[in-house]
């Protein structure tokens, strides 16, 4: 509580001081100057409690903080979306006016451990044993979520309406208070408190005059102080209201479902989940993050080199430009000569070509983004070549390019045939072709029909070609650009289809698995494992991509996945299959029907006990105990399922018990009877029994805990408890019902354990061998030759790969190309692997997996 008021007190003292900042800002629109990514800081306090199988009690709090990133914003959208990160410190409190008696399953009430009110004091005349529930539970959550906030309505009135959503991870303890000062039951002050009394009188005696408010008992599901983990989705909304541009209050309500029924201590009243509340007040500041300032366009003119230009072609009307910071071509206008010109624009390059008209040729360009606009200007001179006037009847050559068909084309194959018609040409001497500014002298011409020929290879992006022809009228000169853009192809892609969803749940022991897989030539290149192992009994259809398989479950989950490969990457895609046999569910029931009641006493030596069952067919399903002896001293009818024995008494209590079972489930059921008297009976000698763990049992861990059960031995001080022959003094001896606890350390090989009860009448032992063998450390492997995605030029290659805790070649396999590799060696001593390889065109996979009893690896 005290934590809870400095937090207020601290909010307290920021809601004045961001009041004023309100009043300085009372003229700025809610959200202004607000752009997308902005951070929110949030701190939060409130009041925390439960929905659950106990009551809720006053005293509950919580105290956090958020901090929010902005992923979608837009001035005056109608929504806005955050992802927010969540710390959460929590205390929620339950207490019920009323008795519970379920309880003879609760850990912390029924004498698992140190408290056991399933019995009361014989004079206290309560025939159940029941408790007043109550809990402290104890709650620290880092969560993830989204919210989803109405900006509209934020923008526009200030009020902040969201919805949010998410999961965290929490770490919860309940205790409770079910003993006094001096670690006993309240036996008599529970049995005081009548059921007829009114809720808010039996809270309040419950609360001022019987429960001591210390919780010193971890409850139901909780064995020690460690507390548990969890996944816990929740749901809220918040309402609030945007003081400031930066700064809002907000009232909040969050729902989280805890996926447990032991969040508050119960789970025996009711077998719904816990549900934790928060109510909160939270105040938030928005964070806006410097952003980067946009630089204006930059235009560098490439082509021409010189400005202005003069030529006498009227083909050199072709201006390249370098165009920075702007977003596209729409931000770009050309003007030739004072009208719209046709260009292009790409990763960053400019380029326009247009015919030339004598004299001055304007060419402008304009690039503007959201910082300004940038101009160029180039001029180029066009002065027309004064020919001398041709012999009589002589005519120039003529140059028409055929292929490429335009000025400017494109193509995706590397391979190209140059041709082009040239007239008035006789010798090919009296041709120059260029290509990409070298001068190719391999290229056919044939006079009689004027065509040339030329194959190519280009390279990738522009190859320009030129062609020059002369004779003794004149020259001529025509040109043109082939843009090469290599086809890449794409990763592949897998689609698993049938069945259509993860988790399908099915009754069937077979199942059909459909899958697209696209972009794989070859089936080779498809790998298939069920279960982590390899499935190779699949059709692929490389035609249309189509992988299909029948596959056999195993009952539970399975997983299947499919991997396909090619040069440019891989994928994958898996499912899970939940198969469930289906079976019949007839668990077997019992009741004792005499002694009629739970507790009762005679003076005689024998009693007769009595119990009807259900579905139990046979009396080897059945196990009789008397003070917690097994014993065979009773009759079974399988017709009508009674049960019936008489027993032979001892002094005081005697506690019978009788469990059936069958392959459905088990119960039990137990009575105790007293006897009482004036005879005087020859004292018994102890009883020890160890009931966990079992003798002969093997560990991986050398921490281990045991429980042993004595009769007739009156303290720790009566016991002798040795490991491997060396004394054990750190045990727990419960003097109410004799229980023996105790955490043993083992040592490699085999360990003794003996437990030794005295009294009066003489002494019993008990002894179980446990045997500990430490796990084996987890496997690690490294391929280090060859390297990852690296390219050779020969088919052989050799592998070699490290691995670290293997002990022998059959805990090492390797794959290549999905097929397994048994010509491999390992050296156990340097921990390696070897295999030599012959690769097959295209990509290749190989694969190096190693496991042990501590776990497996791959590489």
């Amino acid at each position: 509580m005290r934590i809870t008021k400095l937090l207020f007190t601290v909010l307290a003292m920021a809601l004045p001081l961001s009041a004023v900042i309100a009043q300085m800002s009372v003229n700025q629109r809610f959200g202004a100057n607000l752009s997308r990514g902005y951070y929110t800081f949030g701190l939060n306090a409130g009041w925390a409690y439960q929905t659950s199988d106990v009551r809720v009690a006053s005293g509950g709090y919580g105290f956090g903080a958020t901090l929010a990133k902005n992923l979608y914003y837009r001035n005056n959208a109608i929504f806005a979306f955050d992802l927010r990160g969540r710390l959460l410190l929590a205390r929620t409190y339950g207490l019920d006016p009323f008795r519970s008696y379920d309880i003879a399953n609760n850990t912390a009430l029924n004498g698992d451990r140190s408290l056991d009110y399933t019995t009361y004091p014989a004079n206290l005349e309560e025939p159940r044993g029941f408790v007043f529930q109550n809990h402290r539970t104890d709650i620290f959550e880092l969560g993830l979520e989204g919210v989803l906030t109405f900006n509209r309505l934020r923008e526009r009135t200030g009020f902040v309406l969201s919805l949010f959503g998410g999961i965290g991870a929490d770490w919860y303890r309940a205790k409770i208070d079910q003993a006094d000062a001096n670690g006993e039951e309240y036996f008599e002050a529970y049995a005081a408190l009548k059921e007829n009394v009114g809720e808010s009188t039996a809270r309040q005696e419950l609360r001022d005059a019987i429960l001591d408010g210390v919780y010193e008992t971890n409850a139901d599901g909780f064995s020690s102080n460690n507390g548990k983990i969890g996944l816990m989705p929740n749901l809220g909304i918040e309402i609030g209201y945007q003081l400031t541009p930066r700064f809002s209050v907000h009232l909040g309500h969050r729902v989280t479902f805890a996926g447990t029924d032991i969040l508050d201590g119960q789970r025996w009243a009711d077998p719904n989940n816990d549900i934790y509340h928060y109510t909160n007040f939270a105040l938030r500041w928005i964070i806006q993050p410097d952003r980067d300032k946009p630089l204006a366009p930059v235009i560098e003119i490439t082509t021409p080199i010189t400005n202005p230009y003069t030529t006498n072609n009227p083909n050199d009307g072709v201006v390249r430009a370098t165009i920075r910071h702007i977003n596209s071509a729409a931000d770009v206008t050309c003007m030739v000569n004072g009208r719209d010109a046709r260009f292009d624009y790409r990763d960053l390059r400019f380029s326009t070509d247009f015919p030339l008209r004598p004299g001055r040729n304007d060419v402008v360009i304009t690039a503007t983004n959201q910082v300004g606009t940038a101009r160029k200007e180039v001029v180029i001179y066009y002065e027309e070549r004064i020919v001398p006037p041709p012999p009589p009847y002589g005519r120039a050559p003529s140059i028409t390019i055929l292929n490429p068909p335009t000025r400017s084309s494109r193509t995706t194959n590397a391979a190209f045939t140059i041709r082009a018609s040239i007239q008035e040409v006789t010798a090919k001497s009296d041709i120059t072709l260029e290509f990409n500014g070298n001068t190719r002298q391999n290229f056919s011409f044939d006079s009689r029909s004027g065509e040339l020929y030329s194959d190519v290879t280009l390279r990738e992006g522009e190859n320009r070609i030129v062609i020059r022809a002369r004779n003794t009228y004149g020259n001529a000169t025509e040109d043109a650009v082939v843009t090469y853009e290599r086809e890449r192809q794409q990763p592949p892609l897998v689609v698993i289809t049938r069945p259509d969803r993860d988790g399908e749940e099915t009754t069937q022991p077979n199942a059909v698995i459909e899958a697209d897989v696209l972009r794989v030539t070859r089936p080779e290149n498809v790998t298939m494992t069920v279960n982590g192992r390899q499935f190779r009994n699949f059709t692929f259809d490389t035609g249309r991509g189509q992988l299909r398989a029948d596959i056999t479950l195993q009952e539970g989950a399975n997983y299947v996945e499919i991997n396909a490969s090619n040069a440019e990457g891989q994928s994958k895609d898996g499912v899970t299959i939940n198969y469930r046999r289906q079976v019949s569910q007839n668990p077997p029931t019992i009741v004792v029907t005499e002694p009629a009641k739970p507790s009762s006493s005679t003076s005689k030596p024998t009693a007769l006990v009595e119990a009807t069952t259900q579905f139990v067919s046979q009396k080897s399903d059945v196990r009789f105990y008397i003070n917690g002896r097994e014993t065979n001293n009773f009759n079974f009818n399988a017709g009508n399922g009674r049960i019936s024995s008489t027993v032979s008494l001892e002094n005081g209590n005697n506690e019978v018990r009788i469990r059936v079972s069958n392959r459905d489930g088990s119960d039990e059921a137990s009575i105790s009877i007293r006897r009482i008297g004036d005879e005087a009976e020859q004292p018994l000698k102890p009883d020890v029994t160890i009931t966990q763990p079992a003798d002969g049992a093997s560990f991986d861990q050398p921490r281990v805990d045991l429980r042993a059960k004595t009769l007739r031995v009156s303290g720790k001080e009566n016991v002798t408890f040795t490991l491997n022959g060396r004394t054990v003094s750190d045990f727990n001896f419960n003097r109410l019902n004799g229980d023996i606890t105790a955490t043993l350390t083992l040592v490699e090989g085999n360990n003794v354990v003996r437990i030794t009860g005295r009294n009066a009448a003489g002494t019993d032992e008990a002894m179980v061998n446990l045997r500990y063998k430490a796990a084996a450390e987890k496997p690690a492997v490294t391929i280090v030759q060859p390297a990852n995605n690296s390219t050779v030029t020969v088919a052989s290659a050799t592998l070699k790969a490290t691995t670290q805790n293997v002990a022998s070649k059959s805990e090492v396999t390797v794959t290549f190309n999905g097929r397994a590799v048994s010509n491999f060696s390992f050296d156990a001593a340097r921990q390696e692997v070897t295999a030599a390889l012959t690769l097959e065109g295209g990509n290749n996979v190989v694969t190096v997996k190693v496991q042990n009893s501590g776990g497996n690896a791959e590489a």
